[in-house]
């Protein structure tokens, strides 16, 4: 089957980039929250990091005073690999949200970008 050329309406690059920002950006309002949050999580944990880890290493790494021997229990253990574990996953998710997101931006330009240049 033959295919018919579309012919588009030429828009000044701002307001096509405006168009591809309200056409496919409208659902992002929900994941820029969830990165903003994110990003807040990120920055009480750092924040509190080098303590929150501090405090469980000392109760790891706690000894007996009359024997000498750690006194840490298999609870404290997973304490400290639990949040040790919460702490990273913290620190990237944000920046794994802001990667998904820049990315979807990109492409969506990208397309544009095609579009527009390479149209005859």
């Amino acid at each position: 089957g033959k295919q018919k050329k579309k012919k588009k309406q030429r828009m000044s690059p701002g307001a096509a980039a405006f168009d591809v920002f309200r056409r496919h950006l409208g659902r992002t309002p929900v994941l820029l929250t969830f990165g903003a949050l994110f990003a807040c999580a990120q920055a009480i944990l750092t924040t509190y990091q080098g303590a929150i880890v501090n405090d469980l290493t000392r109760a790891v790494t706690r000894r007996d005073r009359d024997t000498g021997l750690l006194t840490a229990t298999f609870d404290d253990v997973e304490t400290l690999a639990g949040t040790l574990l919460v702490v990273w996953l913290a620190a990237n998710a944000s920046r794994l949200i802001f990667d998904i997101l820049s990315s979807i931006m990109f492409s969506k330009l990208e397309c544009w970008l095609r579009g527009a240049v390479f149209e005859r």
